[in-house]
């Protein structure tokens, strides 16, 4: 229970602190993310997902090495699930979008907001 209290704390932080960042910041932090988030670096963060959150490798294979790191805006990472399965898209934000923002500050070093949709919805 203490973790998801620390987990919704780090998100917490990591949301204000963008809140208050003017935009020309905005732009900059974009801009150095697109550059780092290669799709090299975004196989290290689903990687550190797996590795972070001691999921079984089923678990792993079924939620998190599916996704595809789509879009940088701003402060915000879109992740795309495939398929039409709306549920899955809403499973994986809910229990493992925290963990992928956290996975994205060890490997980056950077601090995002990341929005998990589903890939044929969003087409």
């Amino acid at each position: 229970m203490s973790d998801n209290i620390e987990n919704s704390h780090a998100a917490s932080e990591i949301v204000r602190s963008y809140i208050l960042i003017p935009f020309q910041e905005k732009l900059l932090f974009r801009d150095k993310v697109q550059n780092q988030l290669t799709l090299d670096k975004w196989e290290q963060v689903k990687r550190h997902v797996h590795l972070s959150t001691g999921m079984t490798e089923v678990a792993y294979r079924t939620w998190i090495e599916p996704l595809e790191m789509k879009q940088v805006s701003g402060w915000a990472i879109d992740v795309y699930y495939p398929g039409d399965n709306e549920w899955a898209a809403e499973y994986i934000m809910t229990h493992y979008r925290l963990a992928i923002q956290l996975a994205i500050h060890d490997v980056l070093g950077s601090d995002v907001y990341v929005e998990i949709k589903n890939k044929k919805a969003s087409s």
